[in-house]
């Protein structure tokens, strides 16, 4: 159960992670569509999908492309999707 409630306060505790989790909510997208539908900054995008990805919440689900890679909530992630807010 804390480790559950860690990784909520991990994707809490950052606006931009916060962000692109709830971006994710729906469904796999890439992260030019997180940056179109959020209004952030590529670069921002980006480095909260690399965080949360060493964390095990959301994963890459085709790594082998360079251009056009697609990021999904993990099993961790779907976990604890209800309770961010």
């Amino acid at each position: 159960m804390t480790t559950k409630y860690n990784d909520v306060g991990y994707v809490k505790i950052s606006k931009h992670r916060k962000t692109v989790f709830l971006a994710l909510k729906n469904g796999p997208k890439m992260p030019s569509e997180i940056t179109q539908e959020t209004n952030m900054r590529m670069d921002d995008v980006s480095r909260a999908l690399r965080a949360m990805d060493l964390k095990r919440l959301v994963s890459c689900v085709n790594p082998e492309m360079k251009k056009g890679r697609i990021y999904a909530l993990t099993d961790n992630g779907k976990e604890i999707i209800n309770e961010i807010k």
